[in-house]
């Protein structure tokens, strides 16, 4: 128990230090719908470990939103803010926002997911497109996947495109 929250812990510590650190770690949802993360795939009840998948996930402070008084912050980027996904019925739904770090309006956001296996081998993948269809510097955008579930699936990767 002691090595456990020595763990939890660290991985607060790290959050902490860096603003936009990401962390491997297996996410998964439990009959409640709550949202899990673990960095070992042993503790994820067996009976959840199916739908586990393993990602890259990226925490990133609270204070990182735009600056009212001086304008959207410009990173020159497409920012991932947030990707979470569940599992319903026989589908994976993947939702989450992205920012525009750009000092230029983005339209048509394409969100891509690729699906991998635990050898990193690709299975499929999905596009979806954000919402709203175009995001001012500094405004954020959501989005809203859903693949079936298939066995196999261990992490996915998001890829943004936009014109």
């Amino acid at each position: 128990m002691r090595s456990f929250v020595i763990a939890i812990l660290a991985i607060f510590l790290q959050l902490s230090v860096a603003a936009a650190k990401e962390i491997v770690l297996f996410r998964w949802v439990d009959d409640e719908g709550k949202m899990h993360y673990t960095e070992n795939y042993n503790s994820i009840p067996e009976k959840f470990r199916v739908a586990a998948i393993q990602g890259v996930f990226r925490f990133r402070d609270k204070d990182e939103k735009n600056d009212k008084i001086r304008g959207p912050k410009i990173t020159n980027k497409m920012e991932i803010l947030e990707d979470n996904y569940r599992q319903e019925g026989g589908f994976l739904k993947l939702t989450g926002r992205l920012r525009n770090g750009y000092a230029t309006a983005a339209r048509s956001i394409n969100v891509k997911a690729s699906f991998f296996d635990k050898n990193n081998n690709f299975l499929f993948s999905e596009t979806t497109i954000a919402n709203p269809l175009e995001v001012q510097p500094g405004q954020e955008a959501s989005f809203v996947m859903e693949v079936q579930m298939q066995s196999g699936i261990d992490r996915y990767k998001l890829d943004i495109t936009w014109k």
